[in-house]
C-alpha cells in the first residue's frame, strides 16, 4: 500500500496482511496434501491390479522384475505421502544396534556388490533413532551406490566413546562439489532429467 504510512496503523495493516498470507499458505498446503492423497490412492489401485496380473505371467524372472518395480513404486508413493504429511516424525525413537541393523540390511543384497565391514565389538554400542526411517535412509544410499557405481562398501566404526561413524563408499563418478549442500533435500537428484 502507501509506503509513506507509519505508526500503529501500518503495524495493524501489516499484521492483518500477514494473517491473510498465513491463511493462504495453510489453505494451499491443505489442498496440496488432499490432492496428493487422492492421486496416491488412484495410482495404487491400478498397481494392485498389476500385482494380481503378475501371478499369471509364465516367465517367473519377468514376473519377479515387474513385482519388484511395483513394490518400488508403492514405496516411493509412501515416502512422498509421509514427507507431505510429516508422519515420518511419529515413529518412536528406540535404542538400536547399528551393527546388527546394517548387517541384516547388507544381507538383503548380493554379497559381491555390498560389503559390510565392522568389528564384532561394535554390536554392543546402541544409538537412539527412528529405526525404520534410519534404515530407509541407509537403504537409499546403498541403492544409489548400486545404481550409479555397481558396488557399495559399508564401514561402521567407533570414532569416540560417544560417536559412531557409518561410511558408505563406492567406485562411482561421485557428486559435483557444487551439489553437496543440496544432497540432503528430500527427493533431490543431481541430474534433474
Amino acid at each position: 500500500q502507501n509506503p509513506s504510512l507509519s505508526g500503529p496503523k501500518l503495524i495493524a495493516q501489516s499484521a492483518d496482511l500477514m494473517d491473510k498470507i498465513i491463511y493462504k499458505i495453510e489453505h494451499f498446503e491443505s489442498e496440496r496434501a488432499l490432492m496428493l492423497n487422492a492421486l496416491t490412492h488412484d495410482i495404487r489401485t491400478p498397481l494392485a491390479r498389476l500385482m494380481l496380473l503378475c501371478e499369471k505371467i509364465q516367465d517367473e524372472t519377468l514376473a519377479e522384475k515387474i513385482e519388484s518395480d511395483i513394490i518400488a513404486i508403492n514405496d516411493h508413493l509412501t515416502k512422498m505421502l509421509n514427507f507431505t504429511q510429516k508422519t515420518f516424525s511419529q515413529e518412536a525413537v528406540t535404542e538400536i544396534s547399528l551393527y546388527h541393523a546394517l548387517e541384516k540390511l547388507s544381507q538383503e543384497y548380493d554379497s559381491d556388490k555390498v560389503q559390510f565391514n565392522a568389528e564384532n565389538s561394535m554390536a554392543k554400542y546402541l544409538v537412539k533413532a527412528q529405526e525404520n526411517q534410519l534404515l530407509s535412509a541407509f537403504k537409499n544410499l546403498i541403492d544409489n551406490a548400486l545404481k550409479y557405481a555397481g558396488n557399495c562398501d559399508i564401514h561402521l566404526q567407533l570414532k569416540s566413546p560417544q560417536q559412531i561413524e557409518v561410511i558408505f563408499s563406492d567406485n562411482g563418478p561421485g557428486v559435483n562439489e557444487t551439489s553437496l549442500n543440496t544432497l540432503s533435500r528430500p527427493f533431490y537428484r543431481e541430474d534433474s532429467a
